[in-house]
């Protein structure tokens, strides 16, 4: 019972948002003109999900996110876990590592395209970039901050330098990485359509929004908005779900 009233309260805020959206639509004059009414852009929704052409985009778009966020993932983890463990390396690295991944996406851009030239090798590149240093803080913080007490009493009983890490280190650090993991996907899938958005894509949901501006298609503009919005949502429960299931024994 309580779970299913918690559901509803989720769900609360999608019907609210929708109601004001539609109450603005209809007793604003300006807009129709600048926000289509809800039932008008889930037609338009509708039209774009029939559209072949626009499964292709999205289908691109996607592609690039995950080969995104797993290259971001295999270069993050590792290196986050050989930069915690170290306290030396954690002590000389920690700074850059917080200032790379403070660097503005948009702002090293130039950089990638001076390297790679404008194409999808430096979009991925570039999202890459920034999930990489998103994981690799997290799992730096988790496996430097591990519980000493259980480490020391570990080495007290005769355990390994293996046995600490695998059983200790790792297991306190998985929920760190996860959390990486998570803030990444969703930066990536942001920096994806950026870069489609504004640097010469011709392909792409990013592309389309861009394009859907230009030629005054504001019902799908924001159907194209409301679709990734959907996605990006998406992806993040169903990551939350395989982490609570990968996670079962965090916090017991």
């Amino acid at each position: 019972m309580i779970f299913r009233f918690r559901r509803l309260l989720h769900l609360s805020g999608f019907v609210i948002a929708i109601l004001v959206w539609y109450l603005v639509s209809i007793y604003f004059s300006f807009s129709e003109t600048l926000l289509p009414s809800p039932q008008t852009v889930l037609y338009a929704s509708l039209v774009l999900l029939t559209d072949p052409s626009f499964i292709t985009d999205l289908f691109y778009t996607l592609s690039k996110a995950v080969i995104a966020i797993i290259l971001s993932a295999a270069l993050g983890i590792p290196l986050g876990f050989v930069l915690g463990y170290s306290r030396v390396f954690y002590i000389i690295f920690e700074p850059l590592v917080d200032m790379l991944r403070s660097i503005p996406v948009v702002a090293a851009f130039p950089i990638f395209l001076l390297f790679l030239g404008v194409n999808d090798t430096a979009r991925i590149a570039l999202a890459v970039f920034s999930g990489t240093f998103i994981i690799v803080i997290n799992t730096m913080y988790g496996v430097y901050h591990g519980n000493e007490l259980r480490k020391n009493a570990a080495k007290v009983m005769g355990a390994s330098n293996k046995q600490i890490f695998y059983y200790i280190s790792l297991r306190e650090a998985l929920p760190y990485v996860f959390a990486g993991i998570r803030q990444s996907l969703s930066l990536v899938l942001v920096i994806v359509l950026v870069t489609e958005m504004f640097f010469g894509g011709t392909n792409g949901l990013g592309y389309r929004i861009q394009d859907s501006y230009d030629f005054y298609r504001i019902d799908q503009m924001y159907a194209t908005i409301i679709i990734i919005g959907l996605i990006g949502f998406g992806l993040n429960v169903g990551f939350f779900h395989f982490q609570e299931k990968m996670l079962h024994w965090t916090g017991k």
